[in-house]
């Protein structure tokens, strides 16, 4: 019997077989990490799903800090929505949230307290530093990282190679057919 499990690349969890590799114990940890409350590494806050471009984030509506499960961040970044937070702001508007508490330091709303956030910078050009979990590689983006990180991809992408750098590209096979 075969159970699915959240499958995708942005739970990191494939189908599991009962019967071979998963144990009872490891099919209710795998759901629990899917379904569980989420709280602000920042404020202790209950984390809100919100979905941008039919993707599922978590939102803190005190902080306006967001949380991409691994993969989430690359999937909205190369989208190249504008202003992903004033969209997001727009459809949920500020409802109420359930205040929370913290008694630590920062650490992954999904791993809780077995893992910490450490900081990580993503740079196209100008440096946008984040903080990532060294377990599960979800994200945490205080208010206004998310635009900063989508307004970099598009200026790279705007960027054409053109002479030593198209040289370089083609050495290293990354460049592609020139326009005609």
């Amino acid at each position: 019997m075969r159970i699915p499990l959240g499958v995708g690349p942005e739970t990191g969890v494939e189908e599991a077989s009962v019967a071979s590799r998963s144990t009872p114990r490891r099919i209710a940890k795998q759901l629990i990490y899917r379904y569980q409350t989420m709280k602000c590494p920042r404020d202790g806050t209950v984390l809100a799903k919100v979905i941008v471009a039919g993707i599922e984030l978590d939102k803190c509506h005190q902080c306006d800090g967001i949380w991409c499960d691994h993969g989430e961040m690359e999937r909205l970044r190369d989208k190249k929505i504008s202003d992903v937070e004033e969209l997001l702001e727009a459809k949920y508007g500020d409802p109420s949230f359930q205040r929370g508490r913290l008694d630590s330091r920062m650490r992954c709303p999904r791993c809780g307290e077995n893992a910490r956030l450490i900081e990580y910078s993503v740079s196209y050009g100008k440096p946008v530093r984040l903080d990532r979990c060294q377990q599960c590689y979800g994200i945490w983006l205080d208010d206004s990282e998310l635009n900063a990180v989508v307004e970099e991809k598009k200026k790279v992408d705007k960027i054409k190679p053109e002479g030593p750098l198209l040289a370089l590209l083609h050495s290293v096979g990354l460049a592609f057919k020139a326009e005609e």
